[in-house]
């Protein structure tokens, strides 16, 4: 079973971020980027909490240093959404870009399952997500700049992804097996898919 962490395309084994509910799709996310977010912070309509009730996750959501609001805007949603969240016993699909002190900071009272999408960062700070208990999904090619934590980490928590490209999951994960040189993506990825979505 291969399983996509974080898509924009409908998937059986698959977690669909979109902005409302996809038809007949077992796992989905329901998104608010922060490059989407407005320049001032309103407290979201009712509809958006009626959205939650099928939703595996929410997000993604996050922080991004180089799009978006002001961060201190994009502070503020992820607060609230990581309160709603918290209040609702959902995983969380996070955004983050150069802006790993803040998401720590934001994240240390969230006691909910995190994902950390589209990961592209090296051995320390892959290992500070894990250490944490997070899980984390690579984007093709993504793992190369931690092969090491990887192999000494066994692959739990991890995933793949396909995101926005218009390729098939199973050939990314081809070519994480061929060119980590660690056998088990399909199967250990697969348990981790499950464990974080509530499938299991």
């Amino acid at each position: 079973m291969f399983c996509d962490f974080h898509t924009h395309r409908p998937g059986k084994n698959a977690l669909v971020s979109a902005e409302k509910m996809p038809e007949h799709i077992p796992y989905w996310s329901f998104q608010i980027h922060p490059w989407d977010l407005p320049e001032k912070f309103v407290f979201p309509e009712p509809g958006f909490f009626d959205s939650l009730s099928s939703a595996a996750a929410l997000g993604e959501i996050g922080l991004d240093r180089l799009k978006g609001p002001s961060l201190e805007v994009q502070r503020k949603y992820l607060d609230f959404f990581l309160e709603t969240a918290e209040a609702r016993q959902l995983a969380v699909v996070i955004h983050c870009v150069r802006c790993d002190a803040e998401l720590d900071a934001a994240l240390k009272n969230f006691s909910g399952k995190v994902l950390i999408h589209g990961f592209r960062g090296g051995e320390k700070r892959l290992l500070n997500h894990l250490e944490k208990g997070r899980f984390v999904s690579f984007a093709p090619g993504g793992w190369k700049h931690c092969p090491e934590t990887l192999r000494e980490n066994g692959l739990r928590n991890i995933g793949l992804e396909t995101d926005d490209a218009l390729l098939d999951i199973k050939e990314v994960y081809e070519q994480a097996e061929a060119e980590t040189k660690i056998a088990g993506w399909e199967s250990i990825c697969a348990d981790n898919f499950l464990r974080f979505t509530g499938g299991k």
